[in-house]
């Protein structure tokens, strides 16, 4: 024999008796349901819902005198019906006939409320001439008390926030206990919302026992240690104003969300958000309690309805790390962005670095030292206080093997650990650059090869973009771009031979504040590094010493000579640098292909341009003729051409020789065009 069943049992009985069984049983599965959606939610929903206690304080709709601590015992007990019996009293004044004096109607507790009278009152009635606080005593139900022995009073109020608001039950009182917690009190539910209850908020960190009728809770106005309970927010006149919802609809869903260029969802993990397939995603329901079957003669399973519900209101415009960024949602120039991961600089221990300081020291020497650590230090506080600040590039130029890259590495690691190549986006080779964004270190080492002018131009471009924009364009392949705002740091580094420096672009008055130019000499590491092991170790020794290198930084003061307002740290180019620069600049190496092209060829004393058997002491023309005559040329065309690669870079240049006193350059204005005069070099 099983269930109900009974051998004299009819036909109609049993059917019955299935019937019920059978709704019991699916009553049992929702309350399941709802009981493993509240403890996969808890979390956001006390995110969602957060009510911080001084909130809660301002928000009461009928004011509380704060110091009136017979006022708030009297507000409280006011909240109950005309003729109500109710208990207040010491925890053990129950059960002897001389306890029936705690037992009073609620005129009586009101004319005796100065001071208040005890700590502790039920928030259930009793039948008049009780002197029992037990269940057989039990009137009326008036308040179910929701309180928690986990939750703070900042955290505890989305609680009260999502039963007020998304529930539908009146919060008449909220009680200050005097200890840590706070004492939500609502009107008594019915009892299907009650059985929801007792299945969700024991998930959600609330204290069960407060289920219990006859459960004593704290009275507002007593004094508690060195201080008071004491009523905090207070709506008497709160009532239900609908339906109250089903817990099952009322719960917010698992915390996913939807990224439509790519169809596919977002979960929560230990380590920030990874993303799933939509199938995935609909078993994460299901094991969160959102049911495989339809529900209130809906057509389609709840779980299809949650997806389709998320499409709707979790729907993201971008997903992915973002450098500076913490994990979670957030709203960037009006887009919902999801940061799945995030890199967090090294966290600062007071201590010596003795092995950096040490290859500072022979990378840099004492006069460039100052800006290392100057520039360290801005882009170290920028990353860590997640404040997007101007900062320049970093170029390190010096001989092969000298410890540029172990510098860059030493930065990938203090910086979060996160880099990336930006150098085939500047040039072109590719045409997206979202990998820049899951990176706090934007590192262009040696590979970095093309002279070509127009592709240096157009990384002067990105340099400048870097160091002084907030707003930054990302590119995604297959879907649409999105401007973000990254907080980054960015390294060059290159060989010191004149081919390599003629990858850096050229240093004019756009780009000059933009970048540093560091000189870097050989550095003789400070430990063996000849075999794996050693390298291994040495490598480790040098993390350690970052977490002392940050609380330098955090404690150093950039000197007042090399300060400036906009980048906190002014630029600083090393005069051999520069001058290597000067010797290749854009302007130079036009000069230079002018006197290949057309001095060289006319030596003979006339210019095949003005006209036969004039002698040639200057030439004389437009821009636009000369750089036709230059890109042409059988010999230095294709030169001419990557220098000169729309119809005004010749013109520019020109016009940069004469503002760079080029004496040799000078400009010409006739009523009908401007022409440039250019004079052959000395030696000619």
């Amino acid at each position: 024999m099983t269930g109900f069943a009974r051998s004299s049992d009819t036909h109609a009985d049993k059917k019955a008796r299935s019937a019920l069984e059978k709704i019991m049983r699916l009553r049992s599965e929702e309350l399941a349901r709802i009981s493993r959606r509240a403890r996969y939610v808890r979390d956001y929903l006390l995110r969602e819902f957060q009510w911080p206690y001084n909130a809660i304080k301002g928000a009461s709709p009928v004011a509380i005198p704060p110091d009136d601590h017979a006022a708030q015992c009297r507000m409280l007990i006011e909240c109950f019906e005309s003729g109500d019996t109710i208990w207040v009293g010491e925890l053990t004044a129950s059960g002897q006939l001389r306890h029936g004096a705690y037992f009073r109607t609620r005129e009586e507790w009101i004319a005796n409320c100065t001071p208040p009278p005890a700590p502790f009152i039920c928030p259930a009635t009793f039948r008049s001439g009780s002197h029992s606080r037990s269940n057989a005593s039990l009137d009326t139900r008036r308040f179910l008390v929701v309180e928690s022995d986990t939750l703070d009073r900042d955290r505890v109020g989305g609680i009260f926030r999502f039963l007020r608001d998304n529930v539908g039950l009146p919060l008449i009182a909220v009680v200050n206990t005097g200890g840590k917690s706070l004492h939500g009190w609502f009107r008594y539910p019915d009892e299907k919302t009650l059985q929801e209850l007792k299945a969700i908020l024991p998930q959600l960190g609330c204290d069960p026992k407060m289920f219990t009728a006859s459960q004593p809770a704290r009275l507002p106005g007593f004094p508690r240690g060195r201080g008071y309970q004491e009523l905090v927010y207070c709506d008497p006149a709160a009532a239900t104003t609908g339906d109250i919802r089903s817990l099952e609809i009322a719960l917010p869903l698992p915390e996913l969300y939807y990224t439509g260029s790519r169809g596919l969802f977002y979960t929560q993990t230990e380590t920030g958000w990874t993303e799933v397939s939509q199938a995935l995603a609909e078993n994460i329901l299901v094991d969160a309690g959102v049911s495989k079957n339809p529900l209130n003669g809906e057509p389609l399973p709840e779980t299809k309805r949650a997806i389709i519900q998320l499409v709707k209101d979790k729907a993201l415009d971008y997903a992915a790390p973002v450098a500076g960024y913490p994990v979670g949602l957030h709203a960037v120039l009006g887009r919902k962005i999801l940061v799945t991961r995030e890199s967090r600089p090294v966290e600062a221990k007071a201590g010596d670095f003795p092995l950096i300081r040490d290859i500072f020291q022979q990378l840099f020497g004492e006069c460039q030292q100052a800006y290392v650590y100057g520039w360290l230090k801005i882009r170290y506080e920028s990353l860590l206080n997640r404040r997007w600040h101007y900062g320049q590039v970093l170029a390190l130029c010096g001989p092969r093997n000298s410890g540029k890259s172990l510098f860059q590495a030493l930065l990938t690691e203090f910086f979060g650990g996160t880099s990336a190549n930006p150098y085939p986006f500047m040039t072109g080779v590719t045409a997206f650059n979202s990998d820049w964004f899951a990176a706090t270190h934007l590192m262009v080492e040696d590979a970095a090869e093309s002279t070509n002018y127009a592709i240096r131009r157009r990384l002067a471009s990105y340099i400048k973009q870097i160091a002084v924009n907030k707003k930054q364009n990302c590119s995604q392949k297959y879907r649409d771009s999105v401007t973000l705002m990254p907080i980054w740091a960015a390294t060059i580094s290159l060989n010191d031979e004149p081919t390599c420096l003629q990858v850096l672009p050229p240093i004019d008055e756009d780009v000059r504040d933009k970048i540093m130019l560091l000189k870097v000499s050989h550095c003789n590491m400070p430990m063996p590094t000849e075999t794996a092991d050693q390298k291994a170790a040495f490598w480790n020794a040098l993390v350690a010493e970052l977490p002392s290198l940050a609380d330098y930084l955090l404690k150093y003061q950039i000197p007042d000579e090399i300060r400036c307002e906009r980048f906190n740290v002014t630029h600083y180019h090393h005069p051999d640098l520069l001058q290597g620069l000067g010797e290749i600049a854009p302007a130079t190496t036009l000069i230079e292909i002018i006197d290949a092209v057309l001095f060289a060829e006319h030596s003979n004393g006339f210019s095949a341009l003005d006209g036969p058997a004039r002698p040639l002491s200057t030439w004389e023309g437009t821009a636009p003729e000369l750089q036709a005559r230059l890109t042409e040329n059988t010999s230095y065309g294709s030169v001419a051409r990557q220098l000169l690669p729309h119809p005004n870079a010749c013109g520019q240049l020109l016009g940069q020789l004469e503002r760079e006193e080029c004496r040799r350059v000078k400009r010409k204005r006739t009523a009908q065009k401007r022409l440039w005069i250019i004079e052959p070099p000395a030696e000619l």
